[in-house]
């Protein structure tokens, strides 16, 4: 599992409708599942009430139509005047950019609820 799927499975399963379990009581009921003997596939459908041969679908259906709706709008027609450049960056520029994204990711508590 890549890192962008582990994220859209954990936000999934955080903001899905009430009917269902929270991530918490679906990750506790995982748990003792799993602590009993069950399998780990059987214990995560019986945990979060879905059946895992749906599950990639039913996460980009619901990526694509209820959780992350953006239109399209032309960079021309929000900035006019503004034309982007694409070049190759050094391997220092690359290090000096994630470095000032780290930094100012350590501005915010984003484990907050």
């Amino acid at each position: 599992m890549y890192l962008s799927q582990a994220w859209a499975l954990v936000y999934f399963l955080h903001n899905r409708p009430e009917q269902f379990p929270t991530l918490k009581q679906g990750l506790s009921h995982y748990v003792a599942l799993v602590e009993d003997g069950g399998t780990p596939v059987e214990s995560f459908e019986l945990a979060f009430q879905i059946d895992v041969s749906d599950l990639e679908n039913t996460i980009v259906q619901y990526m694509a139509n209820e959780c992350c709706v953006f239109g399209n709008i032309p960079l021309k027609d929000l900035i006019p005047e503004f034309t982007p450049k694409i070049s190759k960056m050094s391997p220092t520029r690359v290090a000096y950019v994630l470095g000032r994204a780290a930094k100012m990711a350590t501005k915010y508590d984003v484990a907050a609820p």
